[in-house]
């Protein structure tokens, strides 16, 4: 069998019961093997190896516990099989060999077995920690059992059998050696077990064992020498099959988990008790015998001598001790003077009355302060006058306290030059350590952390680049607000400025943020000094008033007035817009939500137009929500085919004959429904999409125009252009590309621009409607009435038809009334210039008698027809016209 399959049979968990089994059945062996031999069944010489075969087995158990234990404490059992296997083996021999040579080999092997036993005592978890310690139990042992063999030797042995070696003598001489290895070994063996300082239950097991298997060996080498009966032999021989047992339990135990306290270990003469009673008995014993017998014989000379040798030698090694344990003070003095030198922190020492007694060097060289300045005054005078008295009060605090407590203190400490330093000290109550008698302070200069974390908190709540609060520093205000005891009243304002982007486009970005460093330069001297003013990023800033909202609607406007007028930077003048929110402060309200309300209320201002303010209700977030959904769900309308194209009538005023239809576009969406396009144009125009809708609107519109002339309808049809399309420099040549693919006529389409988005780019309007009036499309203006066009504008514009917008005609007419000289007027105003005239919004019979008696031509609106689908404005013109085609007034392209 390999030594691996052998390690793995003794490490197999069946081993632990087998083991307790063997040694319960060892002592009936035992047992039997003595009663065997006492009736003359067995020989004396087979119960002898039969009990020696006791040991034996233990030393297997051992071996095998050996090898599951941890490596510290394999070692110690390892041993310990092995005084064990020498027990066992002298046992077995002393059987085998003559009677002569019995004792001899007997006493060998109890000398092996105790030295292997004590090493391996020895080796055991916690008995001794280290070689010193181990050494230091030899010694003492060794001490302690010559001192009491000696004074045994001297009171018992010499008045009994005398002092010289007589005719037995080597017989009493081996004796005399067994016993003295005995009284030795026996000594360790108590010292070491008794002084464990870890596993102690398991290293008194273990002694025990060792004493029982050495006592019985020594008494059975004496009874051998004595020629003993068997009877004798075999009472002796039960040391050697107890102790195993009791070894195999000690060493088991060894690699357990509870901890006993240790036994703290005098290192001189003087301090051992244990020592200095033997040797003083000793001293009796050898005072007495000079007494008594008056000179020494041989052997008492010579046990004298190792008496003295043992003690001698303790004692060198004591001093040998001492003098390590001194080096290694001295060396942790030494690291701890230099951690103390060279730390940052600063240590002290205070007196009862809080009087600084000691300082570590580190205190000139951290804060100037020398021996001479703090030794011997309070520690608190070393403090600012401010932070002094609460500083002495927690540290009188500490005194009263139970012993090591601690407490941590801070202040402003004046150093050396006469500059207060912000510091945090830990003050710990020593004064029951006689080596230190007073309370230790660590003291630490934390001004750089303290400027550090100034730093981080400025940069955290503070814009860099106007230095007002930001929206962080906002939103913790409005928490403070929030907890306040007393609900503060007040209202949050959110600006948000137009035309910086345009800034930093066209002059670069230094020359925005001058803009920006201007705007927070307003607002902090338009504001009082309780308003609270930070920038939200970008282009928005906020403001705290503690007024009601009626107020706070005055701040707004008076805010938005001072960043109107223009900003002198970077060689030019600049000219911005605002628009403000304002949401009223309501303590059940977080700060985010107070924040997002003006936020949507600035947002609706701007969607009317800007320069304004609005205040925040419930509504406002309703319409902020739908504009969202709809801006989101814009992209790709009409891809989905959920954009639809209406269509009004536009008729003759003298006999209701329809000369046109106006395409009206309406977005069918899923969820809310139709909607208009006065909702989602602005949307689309804001999203960049007005041109991909305008052209799904151009292309409907003329293939439908086409399919009526297919159907012998004849019949114009009027668009609307956006601004944006008004400004694109190849409109018309898109508006042509639409007519030649459904081969429309230009004369049949009709193209309406708004009054205001051709008075907003005069130069770009003339070029794109010019553009296509020379194609041969009719060119209308829309809602005419409603803007600030001039009369030179009209006459430069390219116009055909002149819609006037539904105002000039909305209330009821009745003789006198001003609305039919202002219709009158438009009308006249038309024929000046060569202008059709189509009247919008009407939707009485009077207004349309007004409207004849003015001279209008055409007209449009809910008295004639809704905007309908296809079907029924095909059924409006069946019923309606007389099969003579006409068109909106005559052309006037030159």
């Amino acid at each position: 069998m390999t030594t691996t399959a052998i390690s793995r049979a003794l490490r197999h968990p069946g081993w632990s019961t087998a083991a307790w089994v063997l040694l319960s059945v060892a002592p009936v062996v035992y047992g039997w093997a003595i009663l065997a031999a006492l009736a003359g069944v067995l020989p004396a010489r087979a119960a002898l190896a039969a009990i020696g075969a006791g040991p034996v087995l233990c030393a297997v158990l051992l071996v095998r516990l050996a090898l599951v234990l941890p490596h510290g404490a394999c070692r110690g059992a390892g041993m310990l099989a092995l005084g064990s296997l020498a027990a066992g083996a002298a046992l077995i021999v002393l059987a085998a060999v003559p009677h002569g040579w019995g004792a001899r080999l007997l006493a060998v092997g109890f000398t092996v077995s105790a030295t292997l036993c004590l090493l391996g005592l020895l080796m055991l978890p916690g008995t001794a920690p280290n070689w010193r310690i181990r050494l230091r139990r030899l010694l003492d042992g060794f001490g302690i059992g010559i001192s009491v063999f000696y004074a045994a030797w001297l009171l018992v042995i010499v008045p009994l059998e005398g002092d010289g070696l007589g005719p037995s003598g080597p017989r009493v001489l081996l004796a005399v050696l067994v016993w003295l290895v005995a009284a030795v070994s026996l000594a360790c063996t108590v010292l070491i077990a008794a002084r464990a300082f870890r596993y102690r239950r398991a290293a008194l097991a273990c002694g025990a064992g060792v004493a029982l298997v050495l006592l019985g060996q020594a008494v059975l080498v004496v009874l051998v020498l004595l020629h003993a009966a068997p009877a004798a032999l075999f009472a002796a021989a039960a040391g050697t099959v107890v102790g195993p047992a009791l070894l195999f339990l000690g060493a088991s135990r060894s690699g357990s988990r509870t901890d006993t306290a240790g036994v703290t270990q005098p290192s001189s003469f003087a301090g051992m008790p244990l020592l200095s009673v033997p040797v003083a008995l000793a001293v009796v014993a050898t005072v007495y015998h000079l007494a008594t017998v008056g000179t020494f014989g041989t052997y008492s000379a010579g046990v004298a001598v190792l008496v003295v040798l043992t003690v001698a030698g303790r004692e060198a090694f004591a001093v040998f001790d001492v003098r390590c344990y001194a080096a290694e003070l001295a060396e942790q003095e030494a690291r701890f003077r230099s951690i103390v030198a060279g730390s940052d922190d600063v240590t002290m020492v205070l007196d009862e009355s809080l009087i600084v007694r000691w300082q570590s060097p580190a205190a000139a060289r951290r804060f100037g302060l020398s021996d001479a300045e703090v030794l011997g005054r309070p520690f608190s005078a070393l403090f600012h006058p401010e932070d002094a008295p609460s500083l002495a009060e927690q540290l009188r605090e500490l005194l009263v306290d139970p012993p090591d407590a601690r407490v941590l203190v801070s202040g402003r400490l004046r150093d050396g030059f006469g500059t207060w330093r912000f510091t945090e000290s830990s003050a710990t109550d020593h004064r029951d350590e006689p080596a230190v008698a007073g309370v230790v302070v660590h003291l630490r200069d934390v001004s750089a952390n303290r400027e550090l974390t100034h730093q981080v908190s400025r940069l955290t709540y503070t814009d860099p680049l106007t230095g007002l609060p930001n929206r962080r520093a906002l939103l913790r205000t409005l928490a403070e607000l929030r907890d306040r005891p007393r609900p503060w009243r007040g209202c949050v304002l959110v600006l948000d400025l137009s035309g910086v982007q345009e800034v930093n486009e066209t002059r670069g970005r230094e020359v925005g943020d001058a803009v920006l460093v201007e705007v927070a330069r307003r607002l902090r001297a338009a504001l009082a000094p309780d308003h609270v003013l930070a920038r939200l990023g970008g282009d928005e800033f906020a403001v705290l008033v503690g007024c009601a909202p009626a107020t706070a609607d005055g701040v707004a406007a008076r805010l938005i007035g001072v960043l109107a007028e223009p900003y002198a930077v970077g060689g030019g003048r600049v000219l911005l817009g605002a628009c403000a929110g304002v949401a009223e402060f309501a303590p059940s309200a977080t700060p985010d939500e107070l924040v997002a309300g003006a936020d949507v209320a600035m947002r609706r201002a701007k969607t009317l137009g800007g320069n304004q303010s609005q205040r925040y209700d419930e509504s406002l977030e309703v319409q902020l929500m739908r504009r969202s959904m709809l801006t989101a769900e814009l992209p790709g309308a009409d891809r989905r085919g959920e954009l639809d194209l209406l269509y009004q009538p536009i008729v003759a005023v003298g006999d209701r004959h329809p000369v046109a239809v106006e395409a009206l576009l309406r977005w069918r969406h899923p969820q809310l429904g139709t909607v208009g396009p006065e909702e989602f144009v602005p949307i689309a125009e804001a999203a960049g999409l007005i041109d991909e809708i305008g052209g799904w609107v151009l292309h409907q519109a003329c293939r439908r125009v086409a399919a009526w002339r297919d159907d012998d309808r004849p019949v114009q049809v009027a668009v609307n252009l956006s601004a944006v399309q008004l400004r694109e420099p190849d409109f018309v040549a898109q508006v042509a590309a639409v007519l030649d693919a459904y081969e429309v006529p230009p004369e049949a389409l009709i193209v309406e621009a708004g009054e205001a988005d051709v008075v907003a780019d005069v130069p770009a309007a003339v070029r794109t409607l010019g553009g296509l009036r020379a194609l041969g499309v009719r060119v209308a203006l829309d809602d005419f009435g409603t803007g600030h066009s001039a009369l030179t504008y009209l006459r430069r514009l390219p116009v055909d038809i002149l819609k006037a917008d539904r105002a000039l005609i909305a209330e009821p007419v009745s003789p006198g009334s001003p609305a039919a000289p202002l219709a009158e007027i438009v009308v006249r105003l038309g024929e000046r210039l060569g202008m059709a005239v189509v009247a919008e919004g009407v939707e009485t019979a009077e207004q349309l008698a007004a409207l004849a008696a003015a001279g209008c031509g055409y007209a449009q609106g809910y008295l004639f027809g809704r905007p309908m689908p296809v079907e029924h404005v095909e059924a409006f013109f069946d019923l309606h016209s007389d099969g003579v085609p006409r068109v909106i007034g005559p052309s006037t392209v030159d």
